[in-house]
Order: C-alpha cells, then sequence, then structure tokens
C-alpha cells in the first residue's frame, strides 16, 4: 500500500470523524431549541424571528471563507432553522403558483426548507386569506408590479392583518426558476429589525398623487423611498418602500398622515435587506 493511498485513508478517517462531530453539534442545537419552545410556550413566542435570522445569515456569511459556496452554505442554515422552527410551533406553508409561474413555490422552499408541509394555490388572495385566518403559518406572493390584476397587498391595510415579513431570495443563488423574479412573505409575527431593514408603508390618499411628489412627502419627514407602486379602486393607495424599521406603531406614520395630501398612512410589513441587493428603483 503506497504512502498516497495511506494518506487518502486519512483524509477520509478525518472526513469521519468532521461528521460525527458536525452531528453531535445539530444534536446539541436540537436539545437547546426544545428548551427554547418550553420557554415560548410559557410566554406565548413566536416560533421564528425573521430579523434575527437575519442575522445568523449575514454573520455566518461574513466570516466565510474557502471554496464551499455561500449558497449552499446558506440553504443547509436555512433548511436546519426551518426544521428547528416548525419544532417549536405550526409551520404549514402556502405559495403562490399557477401554471407555469412556479416562482414563488421555488423560492419559498429555498427559504423555509424542504421538510415541511407546503400547498399550492393559484390566487393571491387566498394565499393572504390562508394566512389570515391562520391556516398556515407563512405564505409567499409575488412582489408586487403597477399593471397587477390581483393587488394583494391592500389586504395587508387592516389592524390584525399579517404582514410582510421578509423578501426572497435572501442570499442569491437559490433554485427558483423565475429568473431574478422575488417574493414577499407574510406571517403574524411580531417584526424586529434585523440591523438592515426596508419598510412597506401604504399611503392613501383622495387623489392621485405624482411619484415625485411622493417623494417630497416622505423626504419631508426623513423617509428615504424606493420602489413605488400606485393603484386607484376607489381611493388611490401607493404602496412604498423606504429604507429603515418602521414598526406599526412609528411615530413617523402620524406624520404623514398629518400632510394635506395623506388621508391615511401605515405600515404592512418589512424585511432584512437581502445579500448584495441594491434599494429598489422607483
Amino acid at each position: 500500500m503506497t504512502e498516497t493511498i495511506k494518506s487518502l485513508e486519512d483524509l477520509r478517517c478525518e472526513i469521519d470523524e468532521i461528521d460525527v462531530a458536525m452531528h453531535e453539534l445539530i444534536l446539541r442545537r436540537t436539545r437547546v431549541v426544545t428548551h427554547i419552545a418550553a420557554a415560548k410556550g410559557k410566554s406565548g413566542g413566536a416560533n421564528f424571528v425573521p430579523g434575527r435570522e437575519a442575522r445568523v445569515l449575514r454573520r455566518l456569511l461574513a466570516r466565510h471563507d474557502g471554496p464551499f459556496p455561500r449558497p449552499a452554505l446558506a440553504r443547509i442554515w436555512r433548511e436546519m432553522i426551518s426544521v428547528y422552527a416548525a419544532m417549536q410551533g405550526p409551520y404549514a406553508l402556502v405559495a403562490y403558483a399557477d401554471g407555469a409561474d412556479q416562482t414563488c413555490w421555488d423560492l419559498a422552499r429555498d427559504q423555509f426548507g424542504s421538510h415541511g408541509a407546503m400547498t399550492p394555490l393559484s390566487n393571491s388572495r387566498d394565499v393572504v386569506a390562508r394566512v389570515f385566518s391562520g391556516e398556515a403559518a407563512l405564505g409567499v406572493l409575488p412582489i408586487p408590479n403597477d399593471d397587477d390584476a390581483d393587488c394583494w397587498w391592500r389586504a395587508l391595510c387592516v389592524a390584525d392583518a399579517p404582514r410582510i415579513v421578509a423578501r426572497l431570495p435572501f442570499v442569491p443563488g437559490g433554485n427558483a426558476r423565475g429568473g431574478d423574479a422575488g417574493a414577499y412573505a407574510i406571517a403574524r409575527v411580531p417584526l424586529d429589525p434585523s440591523g438592515n431593514d426596508r419598510a412597506l408603508l401604504v399611503i392613501e390618499s383622495e387623489d392621485a398623487i405624482r411619484r415625485a411628489i411622493l417623494h417630497d412627502l416622505l423626504d419631508s419627514v426623513g423617509l428615504r423611498p424606493g420602489a413605488i407602486i400606485s393603484r386607484h379602486e376607489e381611493i388611490w393607495m401607493h404602496l412604498i418602500e423606504v429604507d429603515g424599521f418602521v414598526g406599526p406603531d412609528h411615530p413617523v406614520l402620524g406624520q404623514l398622515e398629518e400632510l394635506p395630501a395623506v388621508s391615511r398612512a401605515c405600515a404592512i410589513g418589512g424585511f432584512a435587506v437581502p445579500i448584495a441587493a441594491p434599494l429598489a428603483a422607483s
């Protein structure tokens, strides 16, 4: 037996030892999660925390080095995070999927793992309704556009509605078949800042407001706007992405409602800024 073959066998033995060590750490993490689930059972805490999950992935990717692909590392951790979240409470998913448009389904699987029950729905409002009723813990929906026939985000403009909690993909390089298309995830969990966030606001107005004017209105209260979607259905509603974390009780919403052009302003969610994602242009 040559020295080269002996060296190869030694390396394989080292890999076996590493595999055992990794498995032991997974088991250890599982035990910790069961304690977390017990603690949350007493306090009623959510079984997943989007901002914290984003911080975990950013920290891992920031320290990552070597030839192992970053998307693969993120996928491993997302799979584990999703399993551990499911251990702590209901984790059923619904995702928009219609014919050849399977983008939301693919992005949901990349983000929330392959183990959980996920139901495809061909109507965006049905996705919102399932999460609204509690039948599903998470829903994944297309990023809105001006020419959408279904303005699903309007259903989130009430006090007890689910909120947008993530923008997908969080890490580029997944398996989605939709090219550069993205998606939003909605859920009934408290929003928590990740340290680098964007918020989604809806501004209602009786009259049409040009986007340049909307930019000025938002600038006047210290908000930096990005993408703006405007729709008119009885009243004008403007879905606006802004930099920063804006919770449902943030004082800036009251400042906006004091402006003469604005009838109502509400926050319908937000998300941790995806890895290497520029601010969307309006």
